[in-house]
């Protein structure tokens, strides 16, 4: 019985290690869900849970009417760049951090991306080429 109790506590530490369960994880999802305004250019970008995971969608582009241009796959460049989900399915990395796959509109590539809750105001979204080459942005929490 001891063993078993043993391994139980050992599978329960590693799980909440691994950022699956807990609720530290899920509030900070909850807190970052919502829309953020772009720094640079005034998209607005929607944050929201999806299956448990992060994603993120072109909530508003920069301006009306803009289409995926830069999008490698020909085919897709004609579609909007409203309601794109630019993040799909992001990973815990810790308390209030997100690790996936994120999507450039403005140049067509897909970086390593790490989305950071900096605080109930304040979103980062960090992509990285080669793990050397890096942009960060700080979103605004829209009311």
């Amino acid at each position: 019985m001891r063993g078993r109790r043993a391994w139980i506590g050992t599978a329960v530490a590693l799980i909440a290690a691994s950022g699956m369960a807990g609720p530290p994880a899920l509030a900070a999802s909850a807190d970052a869900a919502g829309k953020w305004l772009h720094p640079e250019n005034g998209a607005i970008l929607e944050v929201y849970d999806c299956d448990g995971d992060l994603c993120v969608r072109v909530a508003q582009a920069s301006a009306p009417g803009l289409t995926d241009t830069k999008n490698p796959v020909e085919a897709m460049r004609a579609q909007p760049i409203d309601g794109l989900v630019i993040l799909d399915h992001a990973k815990t990395a810790g308390e209030a951090s997100w690790k996936g796959q994120l999507y450039n509109t403005q140049d067509g590539n897909t970086y390593k991306g790490t989305v950071t809750l900096l605080s109930s105001a304040q979103l980062q979204m960090k992509g990285c080429w080669l793990s050397v080459f890096c942009k960060t942005l700080v979103f605004s929490k829209l009311p």
